[in-house]
């Protein structure tokens, strides 16, 4: 199940406002801004969804905020997009804050992609992307993933009736640069995934509309100097296309492997209930080398835990499932409402959404071996060589469920620890993907949790569904802070589930919390800037 994770969805909510995109400026940036540093942060970057290439989701650079600081965190600003009504039953922001040369750029479900100062919290300029009427439904949100910064530019994914497409705007003034054509044509295409940006080109997955038993996933290539398409390549090959398979979405941010040019990303459901092909719910492994003759296609993948566990499980549902009706529109029993129609069809199917909507974690194992980690929706961590993209380790940390495990994990280089924040519960649990124990396990309690993990200098954080801010200690597992976001604004974080995440630059902690950025420091370096100030 894919749309819970991108865009964010209040508990309480059955209803959601159609959104789609159609490009305006929005006019000139909030009086006496005179733009961004420009040049990198103390503390360093955060400037794509996973911090790095590797998608460690770990800042390596930040070595000044300790957990003794970190428990003392407060805000220094707050930017709110104001877009809080305007999307009924979403939170604004579904991403994670990117950082880049003095800025916090941020795209929002409501049509506007921004850039405030990484100090001051004040808007240096924000385009608007008008609202129009998206076919693909409940999906609710023009921008609802992480900008990319690279060098001059910004990259975002939108969500467009006719196809979903990407935006590049001038990283300094937001004007457009150039709009992509649509990542896929198919009635109902849609985007969550985020962009990276990898010599010369930009990389989105999409994914066909929900419960449609013939709709593709898959990924486009596009030419970063002026967004023509250079590939287009479907998760599922023509020929089990025409056997009746489908599925594939790929909504999560792929890891690239920069020594050989090779990405990693994980996909999602069978669409086909009969059918489920080797690349649903999987891992693929891409080549992202321009000058190969394989460039932009999947070279190899490895298939995860499937949706159904055994064939007699899915024989016994075989008599139901074939009852569905053909049309997904049509009605059927149980009677999900949306944004769970694709429910409807996975119960009769005894299917269990077991996708992988995590994004990968590049490793090196004992050996030195270059390693692959990601967790499925199964609550399995799943460790895969590389070379092979043949299974070193499956790790039980959780229960698959529904909405189960969907949060991106974090990796920290130096101490070889992943982070996870595991459901149903949930816990937050540390462990080196080489090792027979968790070394450590502590509870975040908000039952459902999506929001990604990020790591830095000893310091654990997520954004949790219940509306805090919660840090832990990486070597121990004690939680240093538990703040109520609330009590900064942000009224529309609390009780939803939602992927927004946390990112760490600047010796600063930037959370997407509701319809806000909100920027924290701990109380000695505020103290510090503030006599600074006076004097």
């Amino acid at each position: 199940m894919r749309q819970l994770a991108r865009p964010v969805m209040t508990v309480a909510a059955v209803a959601v406002m159609v959104l789609g995109s159609a490009l305006a400026p929005l006019g000139a940036a909030a009086p006496g801004t005179a733009g961004c540093s420009g040049s990198a942060a103390p503390g360093g970057d955060w400037p794509m969804y996973g911090r790095d290439y590797a998608n460690t989701r770990t800042q390596q650079d930040e070595h000044d905020l300790p957990p003794l600081k970190a428990a003392t965190l407060t805000p220094r600003w707050v930017y709110d997009t104001g877009n809080r009504s305007q999307v009924v039953g979403y939170e604004d922001i579904a991403g994670t804050p990117a950082v880049a040369q003095g800025c916090v750029y941020m795209g929002d479900a409501a049509g506007d992609v921004a850039a405030v100062d990484a100090n001051t919290g004040h808007l240096v300029w924000r385009t608007h992307i008008d609202l129009t009427v998206n076919e693909t439904g409940a999906r609710a949100g023009v921008v609802v993933s992480t900008a990319a910064v690279d060098q001059r530019q910004v990259f975002v994914a939108v969500n467009k009736s006719g196809g979903p497409y990407v935006l590049a705007l001038d990283a300094k003034t937001g004007s457009r640069l150039w709009q992509s054509p649509p990542l896929d044509s198919q009635p109902g295409a849609y985007t969550h995934a985020t962009p990276i940006v990898y010599q010369g080109a930009v990389i989105v997955g999409f994914s066909g509309p929900e419960g449609v038993p013939t709709a593709q996933g898959g990924f486009t290539i596009l030419r970063e100097s002026d967004g023509r398409l250079l590939k287009h390549t479907n998760t599922i090959p023509e020929a089990d296309q025409l056997a009746g398979d489908a599925g594939g979405g790929i909504w999560s941010t792929p890891a690239v492997d920069t020594a050989t040019g090779y990405a990693y990303v994980g996909t999602g459901n069978p669409f086909s209930k009969q059918h489920e092909n080797p690349r649903t719910n999987a891992i693929l492994k891409i080549d992202l080398t321009q000058t190969r003759p394989t460039f932009g296609t999947i070279v190899a993948s490895y298939k995860g835990l499937i949706d159904q566990y055994a064939p007699i499980v899915r024989d016994l549902a075989r008599p139901t499932c074939m009852l569905l009706p053909e049309d997904p529109t049509l009605p059927a029993f149980p009677p999900f409402l949306p944004p769970f129609q694709e429910a409807r069809d996975s119960v009769a199917c005894l299917q269990q959404d077991l996708d992988f909507g995590a994004a990968p974690n590049l490793l090196r194992g004992p050996d030195g071996a270059l390693l692959i980690g990601e967790l499925q929706k199964s609550g399995v961590y799943h460790v895969v060589r590389a070379d092979s993209m043949q299974a070193e380790r499956r790790i039980l940390l959780g229960v698959g469920c529904l909405v189960c495990n969907g949060g991106s994990t974090a990796y920290d280089p130096a101490t070889r620890q992943v982070y996870a924040d595991v459901s149903p519960g949930t816990l937050m649990v540390a462990f080196q993907p080489d090792a027979s124990t968790a070394s450590w396990l502590s509870p975040v309690g908000d039952g459902i949790h999506y929001q990604p993990t990020a790591t830095a200098d000893g310091v654990v954080y997520t954004a949790d569904s219940t509306g805090f801010l919660d840090a832990y200690d990486a070597r121990t597992g004690l939680q240093i802070l538990r703040r109520p976001l609330a009590i900064d604004g942000a009224i529309d974080a609390v009780a939803a589930l939602a992927s927004n995440g946390v990112s760490i630059a600047n010796h600063t902690v930037y959370v997407a919390a509701g319809s806000r950025i909100i920027a924290f420091q701990p109380h000695s370096l505020l103290r510090t800037q503030r006599a600074r100030t006076n004097h």
